[in-house]
């Protein structure tokens, strides 16, 4: 097993600063994780909902995905740390393909990245992104590969969820004006039913809930392979 001597502080993020198509090209396993973005930023856990201030007071977290890709622009590897509107496609890929799309035979992906304008400045929050694969495959070479090894980092612990005992005090911090959850309509029902991740049909014992909510890390399952990891289910992955 190669060492992971990746620095997580230096990996750069795939940005989309334009309107433009990007290629990239995906790599390793991806990681799935939620995060709240308002009134606090954090990164929460599932188990976490009945005992989440944030999440019990209205604010649902954004389910997000993260992996490794290399952007065919410059050649480095990246972090693309997106949500369902590009991974989803990805997963589109996979179930109508029988393809990887991360393994070491695959097409390169084009983002096509359209940024609408607002008073004449980009309006950067109604970014729309599509995906397509490339026509042909595009493998990965041992230089490639050599690199992911060299520079990866670690996508669970960079995504671990804070503790509960953190997000609580950070939520307790907080002005009490910033803690009135937004007004309900039928956009944010939408938003909570794709977003929100649904609660386990079986309760769990007291105990694993107490070791998953110590800083959980973010799940691994990986959505690209044939078979899901046990206790998962895969309608739950996007």
């Amino acid at each position: 097993e190669s060492k992971n001597s990746g620095d997580q502080e230096n990996l750069p993020f795939m940005k989309f600063p334009e309107s433009k198509t990007y290629t990239i090209r995906l790599i390793g396993k991806h990681v799935r994780y939620f995060k709240h973005w308002q009134p606090l930023n954090a990164i929460t856990h599932v188990d976490y909902k009945k005992e989440d201030p944030a999440w019990q007071a209205g604010f649902y977290p954004n389910k997000r995905f993260a992996i490794h890709v290399i952007d065919r622009e410059d050649g480095q590897l990246k972090i693309l740390d997106k949500g369902n509107q590009i991974f989803k496609k990805f997963a589109e890929f996979r179930m109508l393909n029988d393809i990887n799309p991360a393994q070491r035979k695959a097409p390169d992906f084009n983002i096509i990245v359209t940024i609408p304008k607002k008073d004449g400045k980009p309006n950067i929050r109604k970014t729309e992104y599509s995906v397509a694969a490339t026509r042909d495959d595009s493998p990965l070479t041992d230089e490639e590969i050599a690199m992911y090894k060299e520079k990866r980092v670690n996508l669970q612990e960079k995504y671990r969820a804070y503790s509960l005992d953190k997000i609580k005090q950070m939520w307790d911090e907080l002005p009490d004006g910033e803690k009135i959850s937004p007004k309900k309509n039928v956009s944010d029902s939408s938003q909570k039913k794709e977003e929100t991740p649904a609660e386990p049909t079986e309760p769990k014992k007291e105990e694993v809930i107490k070791e998953t909510m110590t800083e959980a890390p973010a799940e691994s399952d990986d959505i690209f392979e044939e078979k899901v990891a046990e206790g998962t289910d895969s309608s739950d992955l996007w």
